[in-house]
C-alpha cells in the first residue's frame, strides 16, 4: 500500500533492461485486516494482481528481459533504497517459476495453510 487511498500497489522492475511496470489495485484496504495477495506476470504478457482470490487489477503487456530472478524483493522498492517500505506483516510468501492461472490463484486462496 503506497498511497493515501490504501490501494494495493505492485511494481515489477528489472535492472538489466531498465524496464518497469506499476500496477495499482482497485479495492480500498482496511488497516489491521489480513489479505491474500498474489502478483503474477508472464514474459510478454499481462501483469496481474489478485486480492483474496479475485483479480484486482492488470496492466501490460510487459517484457522484463532475461534476468535470472536472483534479486527479488518483497515489501520494499529495491535493495539500495528505503523508499516505500511495506508497513505490515508478510506470511507464507511463495514464488513460482511461471504465471498462475485464475483458477490456481483461487485454489491457493481457499487453501488453509494455517
Amino acid at each position: 500500500v503506497k498511497n493515501s487511498l490504501k490501494l494495493l500497489d505492485l511494481s515489477v522492475r528489472t535492472t538489466e533492461q531498465n524496464s518497469q511496470i506499476n500496477l495499482e489495485g482497485t479495492t480500498t484496504l482496511e488497516s489491521g485486516k489480513w489479505y491474500h495477495v498474489v502478483g503474477s506476470f508472464e514474459n510478454g504478457g499481462m501483469v496481474e494482481i489478485y486480492l483474496d482470490g479475485n483479480l484486482d487489477g492488470s496492466a501490460g503487456p510487459f517484457t522484463p528481459g532475461t534476468e535470472d530472478g536472483s534479486n527479488q524483493f518483497i515489501g520494499k522498492w529495491h535493495a539500495t533504497s528505503d523508499q516505500l517500505p511495506f508497513n505490515g506483516k508478510i506470511d507464507e510468501p511463495m514464488i513460482f517459476n511461471r504465471a498462475l492461472t485464475d483458477r490456481e490463484v483461487k485454489s491457493l486462496y481457499n487453501l488453509d495453510l494455517g
